[in-house]
């Protein structure tokens, strides 16, 4: 169920502090054991559409109106969710010598949404923060890349089914069926010689359209949405490769033969949770869709991670999200950096490094920070002027030529943003945001470029039955429609409509979404949100950063004294002595290893 408005601590309290604490690392606490679960669900719950009924005397229904395949929503836990029609598909295979996956029959489901991509660490570190979910498993001998920033839109491994199905539950969803995840994978035929074997086809697979068969140096998994070649028919990714996933089935090897053929739950009971579509380290075929697997509830490995599926209908959307901006900042042409190598001879040791000198405008200087690298491995540095930064460092061998890297982090606002809205969305340039609201015409009824005026206001033409991404089909107008099917004048007083909103949220009855008077820093995996109020790739807001390569000399080598009998000032052996001749010309020398008094 969603959670109460009235719960007195909202959840989105600590999905907003979490997002800070993303610009740190992610946590690194070391995990408890893994948990045992108290209670396991004997099936599945499915989510069952409600049955069309008459509005007044309204052309449609609320159950006339169905988002168009491919639909998305945004979702609390920064993912999104896109939606798979009603209908029937080809389950399993027929193969003669049998098996668990056989044989091959048609299922019919209800419509459900499920996540696009896998959940990810940064989505479960929420649920960590806010002391909902127990860290992932630590396994000897491989990184625990849930701790790793690096890894934080990587999908989220070595969690138990209990784990996953607490996560989901804490976001009002629950684990796919093995039915609804096989039909997001395959797609909708009806006829075994038409099934596609993967989610983007027949093709065997190949490391471009997935994560698979250690396909990466190191091996490892891959962030989500990674190999968009690779998509489902219904525009979800990696439901092949990448990490295993578990489903909310029990475990039967002879379960479809006697499959019940609408909305397969799977056995009442059972001992081992499914789980399905291969990781990054398995065969080519491991990662057919329709190939089942099974482990025990308690059990976890570092390939296997989950994605969920919305229980019940969807909330109203959010009222606004920010503007994305996907155009990377352009190179500057006018920045860049001369370096110089030396070596010192210290006695005890020699030491070589670097002096970099930036080339740019010294009102820019403090809006960066500056890294150094020299063949991939970071220089210990520190500046010494506002355009100077001295480094040192291990790579640099002597007497070679080594690559040197700059690169300049970008900390504030650099470029105004290009406004762009997820789909569903409209850019109003009044509050610089994305909103959920149709635009309203102009005068005359005129409507922005792309959409027509109607008596409903300016809405996109259908082509057909068929809509963009985010929009649903409304027949009884032949009109293209925002995801929230209550913003529909006929069906406003639908008893079906839901106009719950999650903790923190508030509901907006005349746009019919979901607002909050606090900062939403939402973005999806892999944009990061900067101010004021939009997203931008995390790729472009990092760094820039260009090379150079320096000669790295040879230390110089000590040149001994000269013999006592030779100048008056070498018959001094130590310092004091030497400085006392001062007036006589005589001066301490110290070069590397040796010292000696010089002079006439």
């Amino acid at each position: 169920m969603r959670k109460s408005p009235a719960m007195t601590l909202p959840l989105f309290v600590g999905v907003v502090l979490f997002l800070v604490m993303l610009a740190c690392a992610l946590p690194g606490v070391e995990p408890p054991s893994p948990v045992e679960p108290e209670s396991l669900p004997t099936e599945a719950e499915i989510p069952q559409t409600a049955e069309s009924q008459p509005v007044g005397d309204t052309p449609a229904g609320l159950t006339d109106v169905q988002p168009v395949t491919g639909s998305t929503i945004k979702w609390f836990d920064f993912s999104e969710f896109v939606y798979v029609p009603a209908g029937e598909f080809v389950m399993g295979r027929d193969r003669p010598e049998g098996g668990d996956d056989t044989p091959a029959h048609v299922v019919s489901l209800d419509g459900f949404w499920i996540h696009q991509a896998e959940v990810t660490n940064q989505q479960y570190a929420a649920c960590v923060a806010a002391g909902e979910c127990v860290l992932p498993a630590r396994y000897d001998k491989i990184p625990y890349w849930y701790e790793n920033q690096a890894f934080a839109n990587a999908p989220v491994t070595g969690v138990n089914w209990e784990q996953a199905a607490v996560y989901c539950n804490w976001i009002d969803a629950r684990l796919p069926t093995e039915a609804e995840w096989e039909k997001a994978a395959h797609g909708p035929a009806l006829a075994t010689d038409t099934q596609k074997i993967f989610p983007w086809g027949d093709e065997d697979p190949t490391c471009d359209l997935l994560n698979f068969n250690n396909c990466l140096d190191p091996v490892e998994p891959a962030l989500v949405r990674t190999y968009p070649l690779g998509i489902s028919p219904f525009n979800l990714l990696d439901m092949s490769g990448n990490a295993f996933e578990w489903v909310g089935d029990w475990y039967d090897k002879d379960y479809y033969p006697v499959s019940p053929p609408a909305n397969p739950q799977g056995p009442a009971t059972g001992a081992q949770h499914v789980y399905r579509g291969g990781g990054y380290d398995s065969t080519p075929l491991e990662v057919r869709p329709d190939a089942r697997f099974a482990l025990e509830p308690e059990k976890h490995a570092p390939n296997l991670g989950f994605r969920c599926v919305l229980t019940g209908q969807a909330p109203p959307p959010m009222c606004e999200v920010p503007v994305f901006d996907d155009t990377p900042n352009p190179s500057d042409p006018n920045w860049g950096f001369d370096v110089t190598a030396y070596c010192e001879d210290r006695g005890k040791d020699q030491r070589t490094g670097v002096n970099i000198h930036l080339n740019m405008p010294a009102d820019e200087l403090d809006d960066y920070s500056f890294t150094v690298s020299a063949a991939g491995t970071p220089l210990t540095c520190a500046p010494y002027a506002p355009d100077r930064i001295g480094c040192y460092g291990s790579p640099l061998s002597q007497n070679t030529n080594v690559e040197i890297e700059v690169c300049r982090n970008f900390t504030g606002l650099l470029l105004a943003p290009s406004p762009t809205c997820p789909d569903g969305y409209f850019y109003n340039p009044d509050t610089e945001t994305c909103d959920h609201t149709l635009p309203a015409p102009g005068e005359g009824g005129d409507c922005p470029h792309g959409y027509v005026f109607t008596e409903v206001g300016c809405v996109p033409p259908a082509t057909g039955t068929d809509c963009p991404a985010g929009l649903m089909y409304v027949p009884s107008y032949d009109l293209c429609w925002p995801t929230s099917r209550c913003m529909i004048p006929a069906l406003a007083d639908d008893p079906e409509c839901p106009r719950e909103c999650w903790d923190g949220f508030t509901y907006n009855p005349d746009d019919d979404c979901c607002e909050t008077d606090s900062p939403l820093p939402f973005c999806p995996p892999g944009f990061a949100y900067v101010g004021p109020r939009y997203c931008r790739p995390q790729s472009f807001l990092m760094h820039e950063c260009k090379t150079k390569t320096v000669y790295v000399p040879s230390c110089p080598t000590p040149t001994p004294p000269p013999p006592p009998d030779q100048c008056f000032c070498c018959q001094f052996t130590s310092q004091s002595t030497c400085n006392a001749q001062s007036n006589n010309g005589c001066w301490w020398v110290i070069l590397g290893s040796t010292a000696y008094c010089s002079g006439p």
